[in-house]
């Protein structure tokens, strides 16, 4: 069963979306920045597991198509909320506020990019082009078939795949965020830097129909909470380990 692509990319996905939010929860935390949740996989109605440690609210939920990171100060939310603190995100540097948001999705893209090089003959730029037209509906799922078939064949570059994906994904969607902070009017370039992550998840939403049935949405779903339980041991462990003002 382990060679079932659905499971794999359980795996790969959750693995890729905790990389993706300990690395900003380091990061931030060395940065002098209060932790105030995390969370493994998102909420759907309810949570599985939920603990306090060292005044951060860890969550592992259900629905794996993302986690998350919620720091004091991560909004701008105007001069009738609460005064800045010294440890709230929005007054570090730029160069800080940078390196939280961006480290992580180019790590994970880097990583994809390097996997689907070595082990693949997949043209990145056919890849994207195939991508981006299937999640825009320009294309059917059978156009971009080799392509697929190729990323389905080997668990690493379907590894290659996910990390990629995700690590764009969410280096558009961080610099909505970044650009949010910086322009009041919230513009059509800031929303769509924000949806970004919805725009690629599209894609993704299409082959999973075409290539997988019930059943391997099922083993999708149970690889991801089981590879979720392991995760949120490691954050329960980083809890107890890092500073958090």
């Amino acid at each position: 069963m382990l060679d079932n692509p659905a499971m794999q990319l359980g795996f790969f996905f959750v693995v890729a979306t905790t990389i993706f939010t300990i690395m900003m929860w380091i990061i931030a935390a060395f940065a002098g920045i209060k932790i105030e949740k995390v969370g493994i996989l998102l909420s759907g109605y309810f949570d599985l597991f939920k603990v306090e440690i060292n005044n951060i609210t860890l969550i592992l939920s259900w629905l794996p198509i993302g986690s998350f990171i919620g720091m004091a100060g991560m909004l701008d939310l105007g001069e009738d909320e609460t005064p800045p603190q010294p440890y709230d995100f929005r007054q570090k540097s730029f160069f800080t506020k940078f390196l939280i948001l961006f480290t992580s999705p180019i790590l994970l893209a880097i990583i994809g990019i390097s996997l689907l090089g070595l082990f693949s003959s997949i043209n990145i730029s056919n890849l994207l082009n195939a991508y981006i037209k299937t999640s825009c509906f320009i294309w059917s799922v059978s156009e971009g078939q080799p392509i697929w078939d190729s990323l389905l064949a080997s668990p690493i570059v379907l590894m290659g795949f996910t990390f990629f994906f995700l690590g764009i994904s969410n280096l558009l969607t961080n610099l909505g965020s970044l650009l949010s902070a910086k322009i009041e009017d919230r513009n059509w370039l800031t929303v769509f830097f924000s949806f970004s992550s919805l725009f690629f998840a599209i894609g993704i939403f299409r082959l999973t129909i075409a290539y997988f049935s019930i059943l391997n949405i099922a083993y999708f779903l149970i690889t991801a909470i089981l590879t979720g339980v392991i995760a949120m041991v490691f954050c329960i462990f980083l809890a107890k380990i890092l500073p958090n003002n």
